[in-house]
């Protein structure tokens, strides 16, 4: 219930069920344990709005996630892979320019560089992005 990835196909999934006349059998567990992943999900959403005064569904770090896998230069892990036995980051490895932007930012803003870059990287590359 922590990875959104989880909760956006749980929804895709539930809506070929609800809509599949071979699923009619699954109709009731699947609204209950939809149900059940509501009651367990909003108070988190509530609270995440409460404290950070925007709706994040369950993380902050999405951005960062999506930076990882997708920004130019990237080595598919949090690690920098140009050597096996390092333990730099890919963070330590950016621009100065960019690691002081989201440095100096706040959490909710941390996201947002990181997604902006990382959606910056996919239109100067697409072919890359669809083949990863």
């Amino acid at each position: 219930m922590t990875l959104p990835t989880v909760l956006a196909f749980a929804v895709i999934a539930s809506v070929y069920l609800f809509a599949s006349s071979a699923a009619q059998d699954l109709r009731r567990p699947l609204a209950t344990g939809l149900l059940i992943a509501a009651l367990i999900v909003t108070p988190w959403i509530v609270r995440n709005d409460l404290v950070l005064h925007t709706v994040v569904l369950t993380r902050t770090n999405v951005g960062y996630i999506f930076w990882l896998g997708n920004h130019l230069g990237m080595s598919g892990g949090a690690a920098d892979a140009s050597d096996p036995t390092s333990t730099v980051s890919m963070f330590e490895t950016a621009p100065v320019e960019l690691r002081e932007r989201v440095l100096s930012a706040g959490e909710i803003e941390q996201n947002r560089i990181f997604l902006s870059e990382a959606l910056g990287c996919v239109k100067e590359a697409p072919v890359e992005f669809v083949w990863r």
